[in-house]
């Protein structure tokens, strides 16, 4: 992954670590970016697993995703779910969440 996405999904999961500090479960870097495959044109994709979901909590994650992308001319593109969602769509090996788990970079 090149300097600028790295620095962007690293500052990304520092801000979310400071927002939700318990609530945060997980965060990590999936997708081209993680398998060292990405393009110019390559969005930056983020796992967000947090304890508790609601829209105001999804619409406050995608929101600083934009305000930092913006700051590092990069598309952070988060995947928040709530806890209970990650670990039910791992029982059902749900391709998302098999992806996230086979490439995933904790950040």
């Amino acid at each position: 992954m090149n300097e600028l996405p790295q620095r962007a999904a690293h500052r990304f999961a520092a801000s979310l670590r400071e927002r939700y500090g318990d609530a945060l479960v997980d965060v990590q870097l999936f997708g081209s970016c993680a398998r060292g495959e990405m393009r110019e044109d390559s969005d930056v994709d983020v796992a967000v697993v947090l304890q508790v979901v609601d829209w105001r909590t999804k619409k406050d994650v995608i929101d600083l995703a934009s305000e930092i992308g913006l700051e590092h001319d990069v598309l952070l593109s988060p995947t928040v779910l709530d806890r209970r969602t990650f670990e039910r769509w791992r029982a059902q090996e749900r391709l998302l969440v098999m992806d996230i788990q086979r490439e995933g970079l904790p950040l």
